[in-house]
């Protein structure tokens, strides 16, 4: 009994050691190895920070769960964590802030207080890790003092032989949510600081540089909004894994131009990490087994197109094949390139024709255009028959073409001409017409009569007001009062309201004053019946029917030679005082004799010294 149940199960196992037997035959004949793929997970502890309620921590071990459910079987994957868990320190490589330093001091590290421990590979690259490499990614719960040597586990990657060694495809997933963080400390304001982080960031682009020449390809991804956005970005271009279209020069960690992989929550993250999947374990047109699905180039097709439309090429043993687009037709007048040439319509034509007989017309754009056939015109006194109708010029009253004068050519007036079309009359074409009359010797009006109605005009100058009159097609000169030219004569000649301005005795060094010249008084003393007055001799020369007032002439006769100045206390002449006689052998002037001062004469002083210096504050401007 036992026998004969034993022998089915015999059979059953050896049938499936025959069958993986013959498949692994199968791939190393058709020269398949998997792809190796390293994640380089960074475990600091910043990662336990939340999104949306959950821990990066959690989103990333889920992803990573997901990625490897869907790409587990066709990708040997592997594990590493940063800082190492093991809490060894540098374990040979070191930078110049050392790996177990904190509070700007050294110190120890343990796996409860890694630091900034070199990276370690904690789930080794191989066929079916999923399990293994989610039983690594359990947060220990007594993990603190967790940093970010992210350049230092690049670096350790590249001794990893399992991934560097072999022929087969080689990728790192590096996955990070911070910057390169060695030696944390707080400053004086409370605020954490790395001693590395501005010495060192820039290494790990070197560092996926040196994994690229050993062949590895290396996907930068950037998990929350706290990355070093300038860093990634260089290194995914040093990596040759930017995203099309990218723009290497942006630094804004929302962009949606960014070359590295960037998320910010669990649904980006998961996209992300499953199209990384996707390329490292897809096939490609190399005559490979790609997948180690025991198929080469299988089910590879690409799109293609001509002028005709599109088509498909399909790979077959490592090269792409003709494309299988449309078959090129005979172009019609169809706006479409039937040839297939890249042409729309292009030297298309045919004959037509009107009433007035016959030509050719041209394809464009789908429809036929410029039929050079005679048009049907419009009937027209010509002689001929426009409208092809057998009839010619019926219904003219002129013969197109005909002209005849219009207008008047009285005056400036001129006849033009009409012109006889469609039967009609024309407008008067070149005619001059009748204007306004003006003062100019012409008829402007062209009614016979030449300047008729010029109304004269008004005229001034400073002197006054005059008018002129149309005489011969002239207007005449005004008849204003002229105006002449200043000289001093107690007059305003020019009519600019000022008399006598200008330097008319300058020769004499004096100036002019109520129509003579001035010249300064000698020790305050004048003669020939001049006055002094503020420091010139004044003789009233105003003409006849005007006087000397404020050092101008004014219209009338002077009050002074209508009032005899009279000395109440001086019995002599009957108080009536006297000029002293100028010019005499004692050479007194400017003073009166005896002992009169009366308020008339001391007036007639006042006003001569104030109309003297107004006066030469005018010569003055």
């Amino acid at each position: 009994m036992f026998q004969v149940r034993f022998k089915p199960f015999i059979y059953c196992v050896l049938s499936v050691a025959l069958s993986l037997i013959f498949t692994q035959q199968a791939l190393a004949q058709s020269g398949c190895e998997y792809p190796r793929s390293l994640i380089i997970l960074d475990r600091s502890a910043s990662m336990q920070s939340q999104i949306g309620g959950e821990t990066k921590w959690q989103i990333a071990s889920n992803a990573i769960e997901s990625m490897l459910n869907q790409y587990g079987q066709s990708t040997y994957f592997g594990l590493m964590l940063y800082p190492g868990p093991s809490g060894l320190g540098a374990q040979g490589v070191e930078g110049a802030v050392g790996a177990c330093r904190r509070n700007q001091q050294n110190d120890t590290c343990s796996p409860s207080m890694p630091m900034c421990s070199t990276g370690e590979v904690v789930v080794g690259v191989g066929p079916n890790t999923a399990q293994l490499i989610q039983n690594e990614l359990v947060w220990p719960d007594s993990l603190s003092n967790a940093y970010t040597p992210t350049w230092q586990s690049l670096e350790k990657a590249t001794t990893y032989a399992p991934l560097v060694q072999g022929s087969h495809d080689k990728y790192a997933i590096l996955i990070t949510d911070g910057w390169q963080c060695c030696g944390y400390f707080q400053d004086a304001s409370g605020r954490g600081q790395c001693e590395s982080a501005g010495s060192e960031r820039r290494i790990a682009v070197d560092k996926v540089q040196a994994l690229r020449n050993q062949g590895v390809t290396v996907f930068v991804v950037g998990f929350g909004g706290g990355v070093d956005v300038s860093t990634l970005q260089d290194m995914a271009v040093e990596a040759g894994t930017q995203r099309a279209g990218c723009d290497p020069s942006i630094s804004e960690v929302s962009s949606d131009q960014l070359c590295y992989y960037q998320a910010s929550d669990s649904a980006s993250l998961n996209t992300l990490l499953t199209d990384i999947a996707r390329q490292i374990s897809e096939e490609v047109c190399d005559g490979q087994d790609n997948d180690c699905d025991g198929q080469i180039d299988e089910a590879l097709t690409q799109n293609c197109r001509n002028a005709c439309g599109n088509g498909v090429s399909v790979c077959t043993n490592g090269q792409w094949g003709e494309c299988n687009l449309p078959t090129p037709g005979t172009e019609t007048c169809n706006n479409q390139d039937d040839d297939c040439d890249g042409i729309v319509d292009e030297n298309l034509s045919r004959s037509c024709s009107t009433a007035c007989g016959v030509g050719m017309e041209m394809c464009s754009r789908g429809n036929w255009n410029g039929c050079t056939a005679p048009p049907v015109q419009a009937e027209m006194c010509n002689a001929l028959d426009d409208n092809c109708d057998g009839r010619i010029d019926e219904g003219c009253d002129c013969l197109d073409g005909s002209r005849q004068e219009c207008g008047s050519a009285v005056g400036i007036c001129t006849t033009g001409v009409q012109i006889c079309s469609q039967n009609t009359w024309g407008e008067c074409q070149g005619q001059i017409l009748p204007q306004a009359e003006d003062c100019n010797g012409l008829d402007d009006d062209c009614d016979g009569r030449v300047d008729e109605e010029v109304v004269a005009q008004d005229c001034s100058n400073a002197c006054g007001s005059g008018s002129i009159s149309c005489v011969n097609g002239q207007w005449s000169s005004c008849d204003a009062p002229p105006v002449g030219t200043e000289s001093c004569n107690g007059a305003d000649d020019d009519c600019d309201a000022i008399q006598d301005e200008g330097d008319f005795c300058q020769a004499e060094g004096g100036i002019c004053v109520c129509g003579g010249c001035s010249v300064p008084c000698t020790n305050g003393e004048c003669f020939n019946g001049a006055t002094c007055q503020d420091g010139y001799c004044v003789i009233d020369q105003c003409p006849e029917g005007s006087y000397c007032l404020e050092s101008i002439c004014v219209e009338g006769q002077s009050p002074f030679e209508q009032m005899p100045m009279t000395d109440p206390n001086d019995g002599n002449n009957g108080g009536v005082v006297t000029p002293v006689e100028q010019g005499s052998a004692t050479g007194s002037s400017c003073h009166t004799q005896g002992k009169a001062s009366s308020t008339l004469m001391l007036l007639g002083f006042l006003l001569a010294f104030f109309g003297l210096a107004r006066r030469r504050l005018n010569t003055l401007h």
